[in-house]
């Protein structure tokens, strides 16, 4: 039962516009435009018509038809980085334990969590809220001006 309940999470679309209610005013996000640059900034609010964001140059509102994803910055990596660290070093304690050169090995079990959450605070990722389906993405075709032919 457990794996038909995390595969209907994994299966959830993405392509509704409400999936945005999941953001949280200040969280970390990517709009990705059909037109122009990725946009970051923090998430305000949104609409059915626009999402709206704080960036570094001030507020910004993006037209839904003008969207075609919006990611969420992870928050759960440091922690996951964190458990993941401390679970290779205990791995290194063990090891050398067995292999009988303990000497006061308490170290690296603190320097894996360490180094694990630094990691994982480093490649927090980000995860798709809304991406368009790809029956309905807009295509934009970039037409170079009509240039002499070298020879």
């Amino acid at each position: 039962m457990a794996v038909t309940v995390g595969a209907s999470f994994a299966a959830e679309p993405k392509s509704d516009w409400a999936a945005l209610n999941t953001l949280a005013p200040g969280d970390q996000i990517k709009i990705y435009r059909y037109s122009e640059k990725t946009l970051r900034g923090r998430f305000v609010s949104h609409s059915a018509d626009e999402v709206t964001l704080e960036t570094k140059s001030g507020g910004m509102s993006v037209q839904r038809d003008e969207v075609w994803r919006v990611s969420r910055r992870g928050k759960r990596k440091l922690l996951l980085g964190a458990l993941i660290g401390a679970g290779a070093g205990a791995l290194a304690m063990i090891t050398w334990i067995i292999r009988d050169e303990y000497e006061d090995d308490v170290v690296y079990p603190i320097a894996g969590t360490l180094l694990g959450a630094g990691v994982g605070a480093l490649f927090r990722g980000y995860t798709d809220v809304y991406r368009v389906s790809k029956g309905r993405k807009r295509v934009h075709v970039r037409h170079r001006q009509n240039s002499p032919r070298r020879a």
